[in-house]
């Protein structure tokens, strides 16, 4: 074990350094890495596809947590209309687009409609670990770096439903309706922030009797995982949890460091009561500003390390004879994808008199998600 924990912090090492030195992204880095070194020792890690999912369920609350803390709610407020049209309309049209023009392409292939929304709906929803690694390690444009970080991580929703509810059914013969997917959606939407907003403001409260810098900095891991346990217990939206957790936890923090005075007097008079004693508790304080400043730059850390920890996993799991084996319609779907969304970004981009520049950013930005798919 102390090897394999040797061995990671130099692969983090070495390619941080290769893309200083080489403008070679981390990612990449780490996954070559990891792939040439399997490959010549096959035994030095081994790892399952149960034990991947388990990695991946336990690092992806770890490397959301830096990114959605540095998610302003002003500026998703100020930009919703172009975060709403890339996370839910041009992944769903995206998906349909493909769904009739994949049988035209691959006509030997016996695709049926729910494995071709089952698929699709996959390798359409962006990468949210790798587009947030991408973006932070590069100087681009804020409002850029807003779009496709946000939809990275709101459009897990429009996949989860469309997957789940659309796709799976198809696949067993049960019957898909309008209102069924309507009701769905607005029950994982509902679900999913409910559980976030009700871990927040435990957590909130929490913090108010932990004043232990080391217990809040747990705390607010835990605020992320109970949130990202309970949407996958029932069937919501786990990234959606998380952003609702943190976006909330964050805000209640915020308008904390916001308020000053001292502690008012409680009374005991019914209801005057329970509101003083409401008022009582909202006063005494949680968090520094200082101490959540410490906390952002310790979360970003801690992500790196998860980060890479994922990636090094799908590159130990990759199996080159499949790829070999399946390579044409490899191609074929992964080269359809970028396509597809390309024809909703630029239009986006056009409509809104964006730099012409940005519908490569965004377009490749997207790809991301099909290129982790058929690696694993």
């Amino acid at each position: 074990m102390i090897l394999i924990f040797t061995s990671l912090l130099l692969f983090i090492l070495l390619s941080r350094v290769f893309e200083h030195a080489l403008k070679i992204p981390t990612t990449l880095s780490l996954l070559l890495l990891s792939f040439f070194v399997n490959q010549y020792y096959p035994d030095f890690i081994t790892l399952s596809d149960r034990e991947f999912d388990e990695i991946l369920y336990l690092m992806l609350p770890l490397i959301l947590l830096p990114d959605v803390l540095n998610l302003s709610i002003v500026d998703i407020r100020k930009h919703y209309k172009v975060i709403l049209y890339m996370a839910v309309f041009s992944v769903a049209g995206s998906i349909t687009l493909a769904v009739f023009i994949t049988p035209l392409l691959l006509p030997e292939i016996q695709w049926t409609i729910g494995m071709l929304i089952s698929l699709f709906a996959m390798l359409m929803a962006t990468d949210a670990i790798t587009v947030s690694s991408i973006m932070s390690k590069f100087s681009l444009p804020e409002r850029l770096k807003i779009y496709a970080e946000s939809e990275s991580l709101f459009n897990d929703v429009t996949a989860l439903v469309i997957f789940y509810f659309i796709g799976l059914p198809l696949l067993t013969g049960e019957g898909v309706g309008v209102l069924n997917i309507n009701f769905t959606l607005i029950k994982v939407l509902f679900v999913s922030i409910s559980l976030g907003l009700v871990s927040a403001w435990v957590g909130y409260l929490a913090t108010k009797i932990l004043k232990d810098t080391v217990e809040q900095f747990i705390l607010i891991y835990l605020v992320v995982n109970i949130s990202f346990l309970l949407a996958e217990h029932f069937h919501a939206a786990g990234i959606l949890a998380i952003v609702s957790s943190v976006m909330s936890f964050k805000l209640l923090i915020q308008k904390e460091l916001q308020r000053s005075g001292r502690l008012p007097k409680i009374t005991t008079d019914g209801a005057e009561g329970y509101a003083s004693l409401i008022s009582w508790i909202r006063k005494i304080p949680a968090i520094t500003r200082k101490d959540f400043r410490v906390y952002r730059k310790e979360a970003m850390f801690i992500g790196i390390f998860a980060n890479a920890g994922v990636f090094i996993s799908m590159a130990i799991l990759f199996e080159p004879h499949l790829l070999q084996q399946y390579l044409t319609e490899i191609l074929v779907i992964f080269l359809l994808t970028p396509v597809l969304r390309a024809s909703a970004i630029i239009a986006m981009v056009r409509t809104l008199h964006l730099p012409n520049r940005w519908s490569s950013a965004l377009t490749l930005a997207g790809s991301k998600g099909a290129l982790a798919i058929i690696m694993v």
